[in-house]
């Protein structure tokens, strides 16, 4: 179910997303950790849904639910704490409360195990991006550097797309005149070739 749920958030159709979240639910038992997990996982999945249809509420809703599972579950990449966190942070991004968005994505980046690359570069772009939108330069920058790393070796479109967004919505906009910034993007566009042009 969280495959075709997958499918239809794709697709764009996240209210049939949604009723498929549900539908697992429905059928899903509170057995083991790996019940918990994935009932953890389609609350996530589901809260994720909600902050695309920019639904913020409902999405807080859902990562309320998804709470209580959070310690009875060892760290895991499909779901777990970091996960949570992730999405959390991603919720409060959105929602223009960068303070709090900083707080979590902090927390997840401390929680996530380095070698877990496409977690970590999904932690450190809105993280960069958060710190750019409270208008920490020094700080965005340093994040955005630590990512660097991680895009080189995923080298994965979608990664490279959000960070190019990043540099030239984030950035370059909101620091329009800033040499150490117009430096950062050209060294890194230079060191990624692969990212989409930002100037």
């Amino acid at each position: 179910m969280i495959c075709v749920a997958d499918t239809y958030q794709a697709l764009g159709r996240y209210p049939e997303a949604i009723q498929s979240v549900e539908e697992a639910l429905r059928t899903l038992g509170h057995i083991d950790e790996e019940h918990l997990r994935t009932r953890a996982h389609l609350l996530g999945c589901w809260a994720d849904y909600a902050m695309t249809l920019e639904d913020y509420e409902d999405a807080q809703r859902k990562l309320e639910e998804a709470a209580p599972y959070l310690e009875l579950l060892t760290p895991k990449e499909e779901f777990d704490r970091a996960s949570w966190l992730q999405l959390a942070g991603k919720r409060a991004l959105m929602s223009g409360d960068y303070r709090q968005a900083t707080r979590y994505l902090e927390e997840a980046l401390a929680a996530n195990p380095p070698h877990w690359l496409v977690r970590q570069a999904g932690i450190l772009i809105p993280l960069a991006i958060a710190y750019a939108r409270r208008r920490e330069r020094d700080v965005s920058l340093q994040v955005a550097r630590q990512a660097l790393p991680v895009l080189s070796a995923l080298n994965a479109p979608m990664t490279n797309t959000q960070f190019s967004d990043f540099l030239r919505q984030d950035l370059l906009r909101l620091f329009p005149h800033d040499a150490r910034i117009r430096t950062f993007v050209s060294e890194t566009q230079r060191q990624l070739p692969q990212l989409a042009p930002v100037v």
